[in-house]
């Protein structure tokens, strides 16, 4: 983050201070700023953690400050450095991975400042055409950007919720007009002894009024008591709404729907008995549940509550289809009797990592796989182990995507903007067979094969880049061309895997 980002932002500090402009420039002291959260679970909420120091990959911090509990922006993180040690990162034009957040002047608008990025954007693809050809900007609202995920699902959740709610009022509707019905003669004896007609109305008023407030009250327990359990089902991607709960805004929402769900329950009984001819029911008696006028309206709420509940019907029925689709997809590798587990390996110090080149990188992760393939050795040992193998990605999970543009030897190498991208993952030995995924030609890794790069493609890459079914023996370079390429034999083709979802490739 750099320095000016959490006073933009308009945040007050748990404790401490924000990153100074000195902090913010490479070469300075190493400063950190802490979440909330983990300044509560690791350091007990002192408040004596500012100035001490923390250890990140070998390297120490100096802790200036700590957000607040109710802090969050996009994605969730406990330790927030200085954008200034990424300087280099920064001066090159080939890196795409920095987000831009701005506050707008009064009065400006966000076309306006859409275009503005726009114009920026064309000069610097005028300046540095290879790497700022193919990208674009983008401006959006915060919010937008921060829920894009989820505004899809609450939105068809609030859609969902409010039928049911207006099916339950129809229904609550229905159940006063009948009882209304059965108490003319009781409100026309009152009219006659000297009842107004507010008075009449206040009554079911009240009743409307106590219903709705007694459903809320029980909503808010049911709530309360399988929040929990349902926050349980929440998937890690989603893992933002397990931050969710009930509070000051959510009991006041409940009570405001609550109010407006018992005046419009009570209005149209309250309307109808001073519609209804209450003279003519004192004359019946009690022979009587009133006229045409009442009958009409319980037909047009019954027919709305049917008309209503095949909306959230129909959805449901297209939702257990999309997921009996999902179910058939083949993820492209076997699900049963699996187990996962994290390994931590020693990692370089940030200001080092962002000086990696891709074959630096490269190199580094095969060194990892080789010592994860000494610790699955012992995994394998273990009673009721059948066989165990590594990846630094787990597939169906998209927290981090290892993504770089390649080349294929022998083919026209086009500008660096305009090379195709593959997603790439580091495995070690038998993690093909560990998890069921096909051979479809070639070999897999052998130990061999750490001396010299190699790589396994999928089908789709084959499919796609090799039409005539010639990939193995082919090279392709992962890594910048300068100072030299390295390139990596193609020994194996296997099945494809689902990696980042069963709707996506």
């Amino acid at each position: 983050a750099s320095a000016g980002l959490f006073p933009l932002l308009g945040i007050r500090l748990a404790a401490g201070s924000y990153f100074t402009p000195e902090e913010d420039r490479a070469g300075s002291s190493p400063a950190v700023i802490l979440s909330h959260r983990l300044w509560q679970s690791r350091f007990g909420g002192d408040p004596g953690v500012i100035g001490r120091t923390v250890t990140l990959d070998a390297q120490r911090y100096r802790v200036t400050g700590v957000l607040p509990a109710d802090f969050r922006l996009l994605r969730r993180a406990d330790l927030w450095l200085p954008i200034g040690q990424y300087q280099d990162d920064l001066t090159e034009h080939v890196h795409h991975v920095f987000i831009g957040i701005a506050r707008l002047k009064p009065g400006v608008t966000l076309a306006q400042a859409q275009d503005e990025m726009k114009r920026l954007n064309e000069q610097e693809a005028v300046k540095y055409p290879d790497s700022h050809k193919f990208f674009g900007v983008v401006v959006e609202p915060m919010a937008d950007a921060s829920a894009a995920k989820l505004q899809g699902i609450l939105l068809v959740l609030s859609g969902a919720v409010g039928l049911v709610l207006l099916i339950a009022c129809a229904n609550i509707v229905n159940l006063l007009l009948v009882r209304n019905a059965c108490r003319q003669r009781e409100a026309a004896l009152r009219t006659a002894l000297g009842a107004s007609a507010w008075q009449l109305s206040r009554q079911v008023l009240t009743e409307s009024m106590l219903l709705s407030l007694a459903g809320g009250a029980v909503g808010l327990l049911l709530a309360v008591s399988g929040l929990g359990a349902l926050m349980a089902f929440v998937p890690a991607d989603l893992g933002v709404l397990r931050e969710g709960g009930l509070n000051g805004a959510v009991l006041g929402f409940t009570a405001a729907v609550c109010v407006a769900a018992g005046i419009i329950c009570g209005l149209v009984p309250a309307l109808g008995t001073l519609r209804a001819n209450l003279a003519g029911a004192l004359k019946q008696g009690n022979k009587g549940t009133g006229g045409s006028g009442p009958r009409g309206t319980h037909h047009i709420l019954v027919v709305s509550e049917i008309a209503m509940a095949l909306v959230p019907l129909i959805g449901a029925g297209l939702l257990l289809r999309s997921l009996e689709h999902l179910l058939e997809v083949n993820p492209g590798f076997r699900v049963d009797h699996i187990l996962t587990m994290e390994v931590q390996q020693a990692a370089l110090p940030f200001t080092e990592f962002s000086k990696l080149s891709q074959q630096e990188w490269i190199q580094i992760q095969e060194q990892q796989s080789i010592q994860f393939e000494q610790i699955a050795e012992q995994i394998r040992a273990l009673p009721g182990v059948k066989e165990a193998a590594g990846i630094d990605e787990l597939p169906l999970s998209n927290e981090f995507r290892l993504a770089s543009r390649f080349v294929i030897e022998g083919q026209p190498i086009p500008n660096a903007g305009a090379r195709p991208i593959a997603q790439y993952r580091t495995v070690s030995l038998r993690y093909f067979s560990t998890m069921g995924i096909p051979l479809r030609a070639g070999r897999l890794f052998t130990e061999d094969d750490w001396k010299a790069p190699r790589s396994v493609i999928n089908e789709t890459m084959a499919r796609r880049f090799w039409p005539k079914g010639d990939a193995l023996g082919k090279r392709i370079n992962l890594c910048s061309l300068e100072p030299k390429p390295c390139w990596s034999t193609i020994i194996g083709i296997v099945g494809s895997v689902h990696q980042f979802g069963l709707d996506a490739e």
